[in-house]
């Protein structure tokens, strides 16, 4: 018996076996598109940590300043209330009498002790009590004498109710108590000295 030996494929062999494609004509010989990967937009970087922290820990030290400024004013928001209650129950073109006076300097007094103590604003009166509602919150001279001086006379005709309440009110929200003012004075004069030198 003839012993054949078997034949070893080659490439040659195979593509003859093989059934023949038919061509392939356009679009069928393109491959598939390789789709990059996305690119992000949001890149994050040390520096971008560092910012939005230093961001948030801003933000935050303002809505804290803010909170601690709008809680140290609220003595005079709520002196201003009482103030427009007061007047609305008042006629604004009337003259002044001196249960009207009186109330204001209540008033002013509350607003002052509420910051500086009985002790120290108590027992102002007088010329002592125009110099503190001058110096203290830029009352203007006659209104504060109005205030100190004559709030025990009936002759007031020269001011309206309406002006006076204005400028109290003004004094409420400018009011700033002696050691700020004292304190603000030493930074002011400190610093005309070094421009002087």
């Amino acid at each position: 018996m003839d012993t054949q030996k078997p034949i070893a494929p080659t490439l040659d062999n195979l593509t003859q076996n093989a059934p023949v494609a038919a061509p392939q004509t356009g679009l069928e010989q393109l491959n598939d598109i390789l789709v990059p990967q996305t690119v992000t937009t949001y890149v994050i970087t040390p520096g971008l940590v560092i910012c939005a922290v230093a961001i948030a820990i801003m933000v935050m030290a303002a809505y804290l300043f803010y909170r601690k400024h709008k809680k140290s004013n609220a003595y005079k928001s709520i002196a201003i209330v009482e103030l427009h209650q007061w007047m609305s129950e008042q006629s604004p073109d009337a003259t002044i009498n001196s249960s009207q006076l009186s109330y204001l300097n209540g008033l002013l007094k509350r607003v002052a002790m509420s910051q500086e103590g009985r002790r120290k604003v108590a027992s102002l009166y007088g010329a002592k009590w125009q110099d503190y509602l001058t110096s203290t919150g830029n009352l203007p001279e006659p209104i504060a004498l109005v205030l100190s001086e004559n709030q025990y006379q009936n002759n007031h005709s020269e001011h309206k109710l309406n002006e006076l309440c204005v400028s109290v009110e003004k004094w409420i929200k400018n009011y700033r108590p002696p050691k700020e003012l004292a304190s603000s004075k030493t930074v002011q004069s400190e610093s005309a000295e070094v421009s002087h030198a």
